[in-house]
């Protein structure tokens, strides 16, 4: 996990170099999910592995339903995918996915989900306001769509990218000294090898 949220940064500052902050920005969200995951790891590593499973199985049946749209007419891809998805609704047993909101309701104050909020409704998504850069006046009372770089957002994305890197970092490092502890980690463990060794 912690290699992801490093690789996204990396992606960020690339990006932001390029002038392409919106879509630097846009990187950093995963930085933030990827510490909202460490730090429950590290308070609940049992509900953060329980977690993971069920993204698992809901992540299984989104892609069982695209395929089934990919190929509507063809019966036995449709049968196979009908009973690949019948698996993952069976081992999910109604259990629903653990949100980034609940997750970051666990955390203390200033955990990053603020900043995770901002940069999932701003950048994340282009909204009306971003998107007025993308427009050219055309001098005739009327405007040209453009794509081009948001050199004046450089900073902002940038600073979202420190700030959801650090957050990051405290919690792997937090995440790592309770991981000494050998009981807790010895369940976790024996958790994990269960949910892998699972049909």
């Amino acid at each position: 996990m912690y290699g992801r949220a490093m690789n996204a940064f990396a992606a960020s500052v690339m990006l932001a170099e390029r002038a392409m902050a919106i879509e630097a920005a846009g990187a950093v969200r995963a930085i933030y999910e990827v510490g909202f995951w460490l730090s429950l790891l590290a308070t609940d590593p049992l509900k953060a592995l329980e977690a993971l499973e069920i993204d698992e199985h809901d992540n299984a049946i989104q892609r069982e339903i695209l395929l089934r749209e990919e190929h509507p007419s063809d019966a036995a891809v449709v049968a196979a995918s009908l009973k690949r998805e019948a698996h993952h609704v069976a081992k999910l047993a109604k259990r629903k996915s653990l949100s980034v909101k609940k997750i970051a309701q666990t955390m203390p104050k200033r955990s990053g989900y603020l900043e995770y909020r901002l940069v999932s409704a701003f950048y994340g998504h282009l909204s009306s306001s971003s998107l007025d850069g993308l427009k050219k006046r055309n001098g005739k009372g009327g405007v040209t769509n453009i794509l081009g770089p948001f050199e004046t957002e450089i900073p902002k994305a940038l600073s979202f990218a420190l700030d959801a890197m650090l957050r990051c970092t405290r919690y792997f490092e937090v995440m790592m000294k309770e991981g000494r502890q050998p009981d807790r980690l010895e369940k976790a463990h024996r958790t994990l090898l269960g949910l892998q060794d699972a049909p």
